[in-house]
């Protein structure tokens, strides 16, 4: 079942506003005191490809065939492999990060192996459920993510220490510049949703540039928040668990949140890995349409046990980071400017 505009807006808030933050205070936390610098130029990469796709929406057509138009059906069907690639190590490196919140409480490998199966399992069913449950988790985990960061703003407004946003270029303009990237990844990633949801509807038109707004305004206020208790660290250990820790402590705030910031976290991960594992079956069954509805089944087990063997691949993580952006940038751009041409020669035909 497609997904209407109104249940695809949270799902994408939720999606890259979680990845945007979990990128910016887990992997480059430098640049967390900075945060709404970087996050506002990646914004501004992230307006290509969406102006691209906004181009195929409410054209009558599914957003699949417009691919298959635009990019001819092999080129399409190479594409949505490498997106189904893209997605599957993006659920790799969630699985990482959720690992490291377990083994922030636990130093027993064995047990975290164990967690990551249960949840795992759990994120594998709800992906079967499809896209509309995906949508109404998101929708609640939106209201959970917005109480939250409210109650730690009047927490961290108590005790607030704006000094902790200098200097307002953090560690400088090279570092920012190499951070656009990566962070435009990120915001782009739920655009594949697009392919769950009703393109159709000309109100996805201005859904899709919405939410990637509102995503990146939630992850940048999440990270102020941050900063106004916790000081920007000069060196960061190495140890992800340890960053973890630091995640789930928000700092000098006059009100402690531990417990609902752990609750919202794990279901922030829960809910990121499902709708990869969904989305990486629904870009596989494109990708080789003989699989059918057999392809999600499949990309579920075979992406859950490949999370299971290597959950810890920074390699991973590099290439998610690096190829992201490039690979949906150039697909949705590719697509949407060879769709409008070839729409606007048939249009010249028939007149």
């Amino acid at each position: 079942m497609k997904i209407a505009r109104r249940e695809y807006r949270p799902l994408y808030i939720v999606l890259a506003a979680t990845q945007l933050f979990c990128h910016m205070f887990l992997l480059r936390p430098m640049l967390v005191s900075s945060g709404w610098l970087p996050v506002g130029l990646a914004l501004a990469a992230a307006l290509l490809p969406i102006m691209c796709a906004r181009g195929m929406l409410g054209a009558g057509t599914t957003l699949e065939g417009a691919f298959e138009r635009a990019l001819g059906r092999p080129g399409a069907r190479i594409w949505f492999a490498l997106a189904a690639a893209l997605v599957l190590m993006g659920a790799k490196a969630a699985v990482q990060l959720l690992s490291a919140t377990v083994l922030t409480y636990t130093a027993d490998p064995s047990f975290s192996r164990s967690t990551m199966a249960v949840a795992l399992i759990v994120a594998g069913m709800v992906a079967c459920m499809g896209e509309l449950a995906l949508a109404n988790c998101a929708r609640i985990t939106l209201g959970l993510m917005l109480a939250i960061i409210g109650a730690m703003a009047l927490g961290a407004l108590s005790n607030a220490h704006v000094e902790y946003f200098f200097p307002l270029l953090g560690p400088g303009p090279a570092e920012i510049g190499r951070s656009i990237l990566p962070l435009a990844g990120m915001l782009v990633m739920p655009m594949l949703y697009l392919f769950r949801a009703d393109a159709c509807d000309p109100g996805m038109k201005r859904t899709l540039p919405v939410s990637a707004a509102l995503a990146a305004l939630t992850a940048a206020l999440w990270l102020a928040i941050y900063t106004l208790s916790q000081p920007t660290l000069a060196a960061m250990s190495d140890s992800m668990s340890m960053r973890v820790a630091m995640l789930l402590n928000n700092g000098a705030g006059g009100v402690q949140l531990q417990l609902p910031i752990i609750v919202l976290w794990n279901a922030c991960m829960l809910l990121l890995i499902a709708a990869q594992l969904a989305i990486g079956g629904s870009l596989l069954r494109m990708a080789l349409p003989r699989l059918g509805r057999a392809a999600r089944i499949a990309f579920i087990l075979a992406g859950g046990a490949l999370c299971l063997l290597r959950p810890s691949s920074r390699l991973t993580i590099a290439i998610l980071e690096w190829a992201a952006y490039p690979v949906i940038a150039a697909g949705f751009g590719a697509a949407g400017i060879l769709f409008s041409l070839r729409a606007r020669k048939g249009r010249r035909e028939t007149q």
